[in-house]
């Protein structure tokens, strides 16, 4: 592939091996990033991109396309999900699209290569962001994958104030059931308590208990060691007379309700009966990687 980047979208992919998956390699000849980069590398159109820059820990595309660029990020994201679940092997993706200086030749790369080393720095494990002027020009299918991360800092420092940074769904769309839509005229068993437990800690939230957030940050209530979710990835209030799990995460997340799973996306679902509450992916196994939960009618609370 040609080495060229001006007037392009630029991909910058950081990648990194758990213990676990360095050990797994270990007997060949090459190492578990150097695997992943050259089948990352395979994963790209002849035509349409060109290897930037690559090292051990990263390597560098540019993109005659922006819409290209996005779409073989989500698929190497996949690609990274899928060796995940066997060896841990995680991808960072930063991605910024050229501006109107850029695309009339004027503009500088190397700048360009920068804010997207930079980008993939500031992701999370298995997230990409995206440095993008508007998310309305895409097709429908394509823009429901993007959506737009709040640190005002990110936006002036990486997209000099003219664009937006977005995080890029990689998941595909599931057979899981879809939540309903909840509202405060609808028919539902009253709530009087519930009862959370994720490895060995204990909560029970009462009606008038403040919100409780989960996710991978320091600062949420309930941690959860998991490369699937986000900082701050849900919270559960207490709502129309029950309790409501609330999603804002990059990746979603999957709660199982008696015999039924459900996913929701920036969505809410009412936590009834008893289940769990999965990050980001279905758990291969639910040991401490999921938050169980017990929802109490107000006669059973009592």
């Amino acid at each position: 592939m040609p080495n060229q980047s001006q007037g392009q979208t630029i991909v910058s992919i950081r990648i990194s091996c758990s213990r676990d998956a360095r050990a797994t390699y270990s007997e060949h000849e090459e190492s578990c990033a150097e695997r992943i980069r050259n089948a990352l590398i395979d994963l790209l159109p002849d035509d349409s991109a060109q290897l930037v820059n690559e090292s051990a820990g990263d390597i560098v595309v540019g993109f005659d396309a922006l819409e290209s660029a996005l779409m073989i990020s989500r698929r190497m994201q996949q690609f990274a999900a899928a060796k995940a679940h066997e060896h841990g092997v995680i991808i960072k993706i930063g991605l910024v699209a050229p501006d109107d200086r850029q695309t009339a030749g004027n503009g500088d790369a190397s700048l360009a290569i920068a804010k997207s080393r930079e980008l993939a720095r500031l992701a999370s494990s298995s997230q990409t962001l995206a440095c993008l002027s508007s998310a309305a020009d895409f097709d429908l299918a394509l823009r429901d994958k993007l959506s737009e991360v709040d640190p005002d800092e990110w936006r002036e420092e990486l997209c000099d104030g003219r664009g937006k940074v977005y995080a890029v769904s990689w998941q595909e769309d599931v057979a899981t059931r879809l939540a309903p839509a909840i509202g405060a005229a609808q028919a539902v068993t009253r709530v009087g308590k519930l009862r959370l437990r994720w490895r060995n800690e204990q909560m029970v939230l009462q009606p008038d208990t403040s919100r409780i957030t989960i996710g991978r940050g320091g600062d949420v209530d309930i941690a959860i060691e998991s490369d699937f979710a986000s900082r701050d990835h849900a919270h559960v209030d207490y709502l129309h007379s029950c309790f409501v799990l609330a999603d804002h995460s990059t990746n979603g997340t999957y709660v199982q309700i008696d015999d039924s799973e459900v996913f929701i996306h920036d969505d809410e679902l009412i936590l009834r009966g008893e289940g769990w509450i999965s990050l980001g992916r279905r758990p291969r196994s639910t040991a401490g990687k999921v938050v169980y939960f017990w929802a109490e009618g107000e006669a059973d609370a009592q």
